[in-house]
């Protein structure tokens, strides 16, 4: 019998908590799970004023999220997964637009953006694809519009704009081009005409 109490306590930890509410001012319901000194424990969900679902979430001991949470919009369309650990995002993460289409994914280390994420638009066309570092963008910058022509083109060092960049229009066609060093304009900058023809412009 002591066996058996030991090994409930190890699998069950939350068990020993009863169930908790929380409402709106209104006396709707708000969230269900368990509550300890005021810390949420375990399994937890959320729900809108108008009672779809907005979040499951899980809490460690500390009433930190730890493990898998789900979002959804007021419509109770799933709109994002993520992965924490002691309050720490970590891991593959999924946004969603409320058509289902995926929004962006990519990987947190430490809470911060990691490696490449992806972005998207409702349509599915890819936005971007951007490498970070420490939660900065680095690398190459390519931004595409809706219909996948290229409208935005250079490069980050250290999550600032450098180098060279290009702006483009919806068709393709080169607007405006200059130099960045460390997030600033420096040099000459052109617009270009729809004939070919630079202009330089002042900032």
């Amino acid at each position: 019998m002591k066996l058996l109490k030991i090994i409930v306590l190890l699998f069950f930890p939350f068990s020993l908590f009863a169930q908790d509410s929380l409402r709106y001012n209104d006396g709707k319901l708000k969230g269900v799970g368990a509550l300890d000194k005021g810390k949420k424990q375990g399994h937890w969900v959320l729900y809108y004023p108008n009672g779809e679902k907005n979040a499951i979430e899980n809490y460690n001991e500390k009433g930190q999220l730890d493990g898998e949470v789900i979002y959804y919009n007021t419509e109770g369309k799933r709109i994002g997964e993520e992965l924490w650990n002691a309050d720490l995002l970590i891991d593959s993460a999924f946004y969603y637009h409320n058509n289902g289409q995926v929004e962006k994914k990519g990987k947190y280390e430490k809470g911060q953006y990691a490696g490449v994420w992806k972005f998207y638009y409702p349509n599915g066309q890819l936005k971007r694809a951007v490498s970070y570092v420490n939660g900065w963008p680095e690398g190459d910058w390519k931004v595409y519009n809706e219909t996948g022509v290229l409208i935005q083109q250079g490069a980050y060092e250290e999550g600032k704009e450098t180098g060279e960049w290009k702006f483009y229009d919806d068709k393709g066609r080169l607007e405006f081009i200059g130099n960045y060093e460390k997030g600033e304009r420096v040099g000459t900058w052109y617009q270009i005409s729809p004939k070919g023809k630079k202009k330089e412009v002042k900032y």
